[in-house]
């Protein structure tokens, strides 16, 4: 950090009245987790991190030092406008490092951090832009989230029927306050069921903001009486909740995913030829919970069978027909359980990797994950994915998915009971 952002963010601190600081992180599985410092440690923090116990975090247990250490990454500074304007509080993403210094292997925020240097030196950068959609439910008389949607309303429904949209601008405008810029919102298919779209941004800001953004719907949500959950699946007979990623690459900042006509170029298809590839092996960390693969099975808008068709509406990767503009690729599996720097990283380097190999999108054919566990083996012996974000690292978030799967196939539900138990 240079002297000046370091007098730049005392500063903030300072014209917002800013009491405490949240020190933000993630964990293995996109959680956020964080230590709240009093305004008088913060320049501390700055100059020599905060330690934190490493092994209560998941995705850091496997580290061999008994505390790891939050440094501060000035620049994601922000207020939380719910919280008090006098002595107020403010959230900032941290890095995880070593004692020493020295970045943590393990932390998601520096897989995606490793792959955009690695990018840059040679030669690309990228934007990446997010379709997140979520429902609204109400709470019981105890205040306990219920699965009852807020409303009835159904695709673009306007107020009354749209009983969220209230909620749902205050979201925006929190947002907004918090310097993120939103280009529209809207009521979706499912009951209950929204969608808030993020303007492009350069990927590491794009996964912090997904990281807060899902903090200030909750917070907001539950501010007005609901429950706000980015579940894939919540309910049986209503759509599924996806988070759509938009990707634009550069270099020597012009597009390389337009050609001279305005339609994607040769560059482009090769970067939907790499993600393609490695789809299958990428699902466990895009649609990474048990409940992910039932709004995959049941989706009527994903092409689970891959052939190569861009305009295609239902394709894996989609790219709008607007010839002309900017082209960007939309990757239309992941939802919102996804840890946004892990999926970013293996996307971004799937794609190089596709333009570095010339891997033509129409000779790949695949079919996708429709169980946690097909997505566990397909990353399994996964070699790229070992290269991206470490084997160890990769080893920790299939062990624990291993698991989950276990605890799943375990466990008696409730359709069980209500298929078998009377007539058997």
């Amino acid at each position: 950090m240079t002297k000046s952002e370091f007098i730049d963010v005392l500063d903030f601190i300072e014209d917002n009245d800013v009491n405490f600081i949240r020190l933000q992180f993630s964990d293995l599985f996109g959680n956020n987790k964080n230590i709240s410092v009093y305004y008088t440690d913060f320049e501390r923090a700055l100059d020599e991190g905060i330690p934190f116990i490493s092994a209560s975090v998941d995705g850091y247990k496997n580290s061999n030092e008994t505390e790891l250490v939050l440094y501060p990454d000035s620049s994601t500074i922000m207020t939380l406008p719910w919280r008090p304007h006098q002595g107020g509080v403010a959230r900032v993403i941290c890095n995880v490092c070593h004692a020493d210094g020295s970045p943590y292997e393990g932390n998601p925020r520096q897989v995606l951090i490793n792959v955009l240097d690695k990018a840059q030196s040679e030669g690309y950068e990228f934007e990446i832009g997010a379709k997140i959609e979520f429902y609204l439910f109400e709470l019981d008389d105890n205040g306990n989230p219920t699965t009852k949607p807020v409303d009835q309303a159904g695709f673009f429904d306007l107020a009354p029927l749209d009983k969220g949209e209230n909620t749902r601008r205050e979201i925006i405008l929190t947002l907004e306050e918090m310097g993120f810029s939103i280009i529209s919102s809207h009521h979706e298919d499912g009951q209950g069921q929204n969608e808030i779209d993020f303007r492009m941004a350069d990927p590491l800001t794009c996964a912090d903001n997904i990281q807060t953004f899902k903090s200030v719907v909750k917070t907001i949500a539950e501010r007005n009486g609901l429950h706000a959950s980015f579940m894939p699946k919540p309910l049986n007979k209503e759509p599924g909740s996806g988070m759509h990623i938009m990707i634009t690459a550069f270099k020597n900042n012009e597009n390389i995913f337009t050609n001279k006509e305005g339609t994607i170029s040769k560059d482009g298809e090769y970067f939907a030829g790499g993600i393609l590839k490695q789809i299958p092996g990428i699902t466990l960390f895009a649609n990474p919970i048990v409940n992910s693969y039932k709004r995959i099975a049941s989706s009527f808008d994903i092409n689970k069978e891959h052939s190569w068709n861009p305009l295609d509406k239902e394709a894996i990767i989609r790219v709008p027909e607007k010839p002309g503009e900017d082209i960007k690729l939309i990757i239309r599996t992941p939802d919102g359980a996804a840890n946004p720097y892990l999926l970013f990283a293996l996307l971004l380097q799937a794609g190089l990797t596709g333009i570095k190999d010339k891997t033509n999108p129409e000779d790949i054919m695949i079919s996708l994950p429709v169980s946690l566990r097909d997505a566990i083996v397909e990353a399994q012996n996964n070699d790229f994915i070992n290269k991206v974000i470490g084997l160890e690292l990769k080893e920790d978030f299939l062990k624990h998915k291993a698991k989950e799967w276990n605890d799943y196939i375990t466990t008696v539900h409730d359709w069980e009971i209500d298929k078998y138990f009377k007539s058997i």
